[in-house]
């Protein structure tokens, strides 16, 4: 195994360790529903959904959604988005029911996986998958993976992170580079 892919591994796992810490993994999931929802997109009309979230369930989840990322990164929310979360910690007016089909669950992609092999592969001039066939296992998926079984040594069962294979890495990285708008 070359240098190069050994420190690959050591910073992932420190990555992943600072993820922990920091308590991101927690929110893998909302970012991908949120990233789904094309909410970070530069095009996503708020003052749309404002009008139609009392009646239209996706309005309500992307606005919903919208708030809590311009919360967490600290910009300002507009006089009109402030009233409306306030509302809607309040109880003044009851979510929409949604009407159709089932609802998003961003499930299918993992924001902070993606990205981190994405990370990989630029950072450490790796390849970020490889032929299945392939004896040396030097991808930036293969690096991931290792890194998360050490990662998961020495946590509890609700700790450890459960893609922790290539396969599962390789079919998260291609989601999350098909459906992500962060680029």
């Amino acid at each position: 195994m070359t240098s190069q892919y050994r420190s690959a591994v050591h910073q992932v796992t420190l990555k992943l360790e600072h993820f922990s810490e920091v308590g991101l993994l927690k929110y893998d999931k909302a970012l991908a529903l949120s990233a789904s929802l094309r909410i970070y997109d530069d095009t996503y009309d708020w003052q749309n959904d404002l009008k139609n979230a009392h009646k239209d369930d996706d309005s309500f989840q992307r606005l919903k959604r919208y708030c809590a990322w311009l919360i967490r990164g600290k910009d300002p929310l507009p006089t009109e988005l402030k009233s409306w979360t306030a509302d809607y910690l309040d109880e003044v007016f009851t979510p929409p029911i949604r009407s159709k089909g089932a609802p998003r669950t961003g499930s299918d992609v993992s924001m902070v996986l993606g990205q981190l092999v994405a990370s990989v592969a630029r950072d450490f001039s790796l390849t970020p998958t490889r032929n299945d066939e392939t004896k040396e296992k030097l991808s930036a998926c293969d690096a991931v993976a290792e890194a998360i079984l050490t990662f998961n040594k020495n946590k509890e069962t609700k700790n450890k992170i459960k893609s922790g294979s290539y396969v599962s890495l390789k079919l998260k990285y291609f989601s999350y580079k098909a459906k992500s708008v962060v680029k």
